[in-house]
């Protein structure tokens, strides 16, 4: 996708029949520079060359069709939005093209405004996405630059003991980050009242970039907290909402990685800890992450979330059906700086920090594991009584 600073965006027409590919050309011009080619093979060319920023293609060509032609752009880009044209009464053949990845289909003879319509919008969607996808890469690159400030900064000083000159260096890509978002919230706003259209996924995209940069501030200030000896303030907290937030948070990391995540919480309102809500996060979610990133090479992967009270007591599990852990390395997981993780994505400090957190808060925390049988994490809380 090019910058969105460039004002004319680029329609490429696939067709092998004259008529249909000048109709569109004509109809297009006055809006967006209009590439068009008569097959497949001079299609794919045209898509290394000019980087459309849609595709219009007809379905039924000689030679190749155009749903392999549709298979083999999605293995050259998968962003890139597709309209599919098919002659009228095929609609199952439209069908079967976006389930290979078109984003949407029209019959000949289109109806010009609703071709119009149809290309803004789907142009707007691509665009939504191609923004999520910067954010979301930004805000990992600056998860990834706190974590290994942390290890840095601890191996100098005792656990918390940030500089105020870091802390202030954190918070403010944050509140630039959380700026953006809600201009990317307001832009989404205008397209669905400019075309019509609900962004739902787009809208709970912002909304997880959103919460992902509140959790890093509620992080910067539990720092800002212990450098300064301020005591930890404990409240309240119903169990269920702060796991169903860790889950929802957590839920397009292990999207992206293929891993299915299994939830059976069995616990109601009056299932209520004391704890401090930002280090409980901190600590789950060191938890579930560790689980998705055990089982990256597993086949069918899967973690399950389960948690349900025991008398006063709240006990959590994050079980994977990953490769397990070797005894000599289980001797050692609790050790700050020991990792397994390859140089540069471990700093040996998730599961030390998520203990001290746990047992901060009366908690208990134990692993159990075996070589091919998985891992199974344990949390223990006391329930708040009368």
């Amino acid at each position: 996708m090019k910058s969105e600073s460039m004002d004319t965006q680029t329609v490429l027409v696939i067709d092998d029949e004259l008529g249909p590919r000048e109709s569109l050309r004509i109809l297009l011009k006055n809006d967006y520079r209009v590439t068009t080619s008569c097959g497949v093979d001079e299609g794919i060319e045209q898509l290394a060359l000019i980087d459309p920023d849609l595709i219009i293609m007809d379905i039924k060509m000689p030679g190749k069709s155009g749903i392999e032609g549709l298979q083999e752009i999605r293995k050259l880009n998968d962003q890139i939005p597709i309209i599919m044209l098919t002659g009228y009464g095929d609609v199952e053949t439209a069908q079967k093209a976006l389930r290979f990845g078109a984003n949407d289909y029209m019959q000949k003879p289109f109806d010009a405004r609703e071709m119009m319509n149809t290309i803004g919008t789907q142009i707007s969607k691509a665009s939504m996405n191609h923004r999520k996808a910067d954010a979301v890469r930004d805000l990992q690159r600056l998860n990834e630059n706190l974590i290994h400030k942390l290890a840095e900064k601890e191996k100098d000083a005792s656990l918390g003991k940030m500089s105020a000159e870091m802390l202030h260096d954190i918070k403010n890509p944050l509140s630039i980050i959380l700026g953006y978002v809600g201009l990317l919230n307001d832009q989404l706003d205008t397209a669905k009242e400019s075309h019509g259209v609900e962004f739902d996924h787009a809208y709970e995209y912002v909304e997880s970039i959103e919460k992902g940069v509140e959790r890093c501030q509620d992080l910067a200030e539990v720092w800002h907290k212990q450098s300064a000896d301020t005591p930890t303030t404990f409240e309240n907290l119903v169990f269920k909402g702060l796991l169903s937030e860790v889950v929802l948070f957590v839920e397009p990391f292990a999207f992206s990685q293929a891993v299915r995540i299994e939830s059976l919480i069995e616990l109601g309102d009056e299932d209520v800890i004391l704890g401090d809500r930002p280090q409980l996060l901190r600590a789950i979610h060191n938890l579930i992450t560790n689980a998705i990133q055990a089982v990256d090479d597993t086949r069918d992967p899967l973690i399950q979330i389960r948690c349900n009270r025991k008398g006063q007591q709240l006990i959590l599990e994050v079980v994977d059906n990953g490769p397990g852990i070797p005894p000599d390395v289980m001797e050692r997981i609790f050790d700050k700086y020991f990792t397994t993780k390859p140089e540069g994505k471990g700093t040996g400090l998730g599961l030390p920090i998520t203990r001290h957190i746990v047992e901060e808060h009366k908690g208990y925390l134990e692993l159990s594991s075996g070589e091919g049988e998985g891992t199974t994490a344990t949390m223990m809380f006391p329930v708040v009584t009368g």
